[in-house]
């Protein structure tokens, strides 16, 4: 998964992103299966990941022009400026300048976040070592070790 987000120009772009995001979710959850229970600890870390997700899901929620212009007075500045669409409609906007960028950011979020946990426990169960051998002196990769 680093190396296609390496020679896919950095994972800018749509067509390099999504298929990153979607194999590190599957990474990650194949890891979170296969490695051994409750070790290492990753619920604190697991905690945090929900916690900044929950931050983002706040963002994405709309609220109406008053609630809006309390919360967050320079979002109304902003796309009173940039956004025609704000301006002809009334109705309500989330706090987010751009919802569907902000969307995308939290699945890559929890994208990378299952890949994370599930390669603390998939290094757990298989050893480090193991798994940096099977990499870089096999052709399989990890699948072999699978």
């Amino acid at each position: 998964m680093v190396v296609w987000g390496a020679l896919s120009f950095g994972a800018v772009y749509p067509w390099a992103y999504t298929p990153l995001a979607v194999g590190c979710a599957l990474v990650g959850l194949a890891g979170l299966m296969l490695g051994r229970r409750h070790r290492p600890p990753i619920i604190a870390l697991a905690a945090a990941f929900a916690v900044f997700a929950v931050a983002v899901v706040f963002q994405l929620i709309p609220l109406s022009r008053e609630r809006l212009s309390q919360v967050s007075p320079a979002t109304i500045a902003f796309l009173s400026r940039f956004s025609f669409a704000f301006i002809v409609a009334d109705s309500a906007h989330p706090i987010s300048i751009a919802p569907d960028k902000t969307l995308l950011g939290l699945l890559l979020l929890i994208a990378l976040a299952l890949f994370l946990l599930g390669n603390a426990r998939l290094m757990s169960r298989f050893g480090s070592k193991r798994v940096r051998k099977s990499i870089l002196f096999s052709r399989a990769g990890v699948f072999r070790m699978i």
